[in-house]
């Protein structure tokens, strides 16, 4: 299972003089045990991050991204497969 999760960037929200998080990803091998090779930064000056279900099968992503030069916003479309029932 893969888990998304926010948290505060510290180093660039003093650079840039706002608020930003790093998008993170943490695969878990359901073991119990935190395991930091398992966490992968995504993207790492995050302003606002929505996601919305558009379907079933289907996640619609926005998100807007600050830097030095100004903020940036994209929109991605997501499909989804349950894997749950496998063995």
């Amino acid at each position: 299972m893969t888990i998304l999760y926010l948290e505060p960037n510290n180093s660039s929200a003093n650079l840039l003089e706002q608020r930003v998080f790093r998008l993170i990803a943490y695969r878990s091998d359901y073991s119990g045990v935190y395991q930091a090779d398992n966490e992968k930064i995504l993207l790492d000056s995050i302003k606002q991050l929505r996601f919305t279900s558009l379907s079933p099968t289907s996640v619609q992503v926005n998100a807007t991204i600050v830097n030095e030069k100004g903020e940036y916003q994209f929109l991605a479309h997501v499909g989804l497969m349950n894997l749950g029932g496998l063995e």
